[in-house]
């Protein structure tokens, strides 16, 4: 196990395969580690029989495989594997951020990029530049992708932070976020995100209530095994993931970072007979407020 340590936290990465406590995990939540011939793991990967969601109709689903169902009510989008375009776009970024080379850095932006860093928000034109303000970075871990969503460890300097983003089909960035490691008391959580968090261990009388107060209306949730949008794949999403782990607790690992509309934090699941399963959310809240996008990623970085 490597240790990457920083000034608030520490960032944890394995060599090989998680295997003691993610596979009997990310099995429970309908996934397989994908591990490779180096002993990566993705983290995601189609599974079948039971799980928190499954593949197929228009609704919400924490999961892949088991029966289909409704919109907000457990069905939704299929476990997602690796993007296999989003390696290939760190890996230009990084060697273009090295050469100090704008135009080769915008090449790889998407038209409607925006970019987020301690420094603030730079919307299309403005991001290459703001990229190349910060320096050069080092990978230090894998690229672990899916769906369009992506995060990678790098490092500036002496800071560790973790770089996160989205790619469309075409190859191109469509935003990315450079965070550094949240703090580590929950209490410097804002009271958008707890009504967030409390939401996925809130029963179903009391749920509805909770997202109307954190989510916007078409805000979208993505995470290895489900792919959702609005309040209702939202609610279907939770009522899912309760449904497969009964007696689970999924609770925060650390405060959340807020800074510029951006957020991130740390989670845990325990309980159900299960090993626990660390992961960490990226996200984004409007001028109101209101989540727009959380985007999960299970288990722990591999190393590069």
């Amino acid at each position: 196990m490597y240790v990457v340590k920083n000034k608030q936290r520490s960032l944890w990465f394995r060599t090989g395969c998680p295997r003691v406590a993610a596979v009997g995990a990310l099995a429970l939540l309908g996934l397989q580690p994908a591990c490779g011939d180096d002993g990566g793991t993705s983290g995601a990967g189609a599974a079948s029989g039971t799980s928190v969601g499954t593949a197929g109709g228009g609704g919400a689903g924490d999961g892949s495989g088991g029966s289909g169902g409704s919109a907000g009510q457990g069905g939704g989008a299929p476990a997602s594997g690796a993007n296999p375009l989003a390696a290939p776009l760190v890996d230009s970024l990084t060697r273009a951020l090295s050469d100090g080379d704008e135009a080769t850095l915008a090449a790889h932006l998407g038209p409607e990029v925006f970019y987020v860093d301690a420094q603030g928000r730079s919307e299309a034109a403005d991001a290459p530049r703001a990229l190349l303000d910060g320096g050069p970075w080092i990978i230090e871990s894998k690229v672990d992708s899916h769906h369009d969503v992506f995060r990678v460890l790098v490092r500036r300097g002496d800071e560790n932070s973790v770089l996160f983003g989205a790619v469309g089909e075409e190859g191109l960035a469509s935003w990315l976020a450079l965070a550094a490691p949240p703090p580590s008391d929950p209490a410097s959580t804002s009271p958008v995100l707890r009504v967030y968090q409390q939401a996925w261990m809130e029963g179903e009388e009391g749920r509805a209530a909770l997202i109307e107060q954190c989510w916007a209306d078409s805000a979208r949730y993505v995470d290895p095994t489900a792919d959702v949008t609005g309040r209702p794949g939202l609610d279907g999403t939770i009522a899912a993931f309760q449904s497969a782990l009964p007696g689970a607790t999924l609770a925060p690992a650390s405060g959340a970072l807020e800074a510029h509309g951006l957020v991130h934090f740390l989670w845990r699941i325990e309980g159900a007979d299960m090993p626990p399963l660390d992961g960490m959310d990226v996200g984004f809240v409007d001028g109101a407020g209101a989540l727009t996008l959380i985007a999960g990623f299970f288990g722990p970085f591999s190393p590069p």
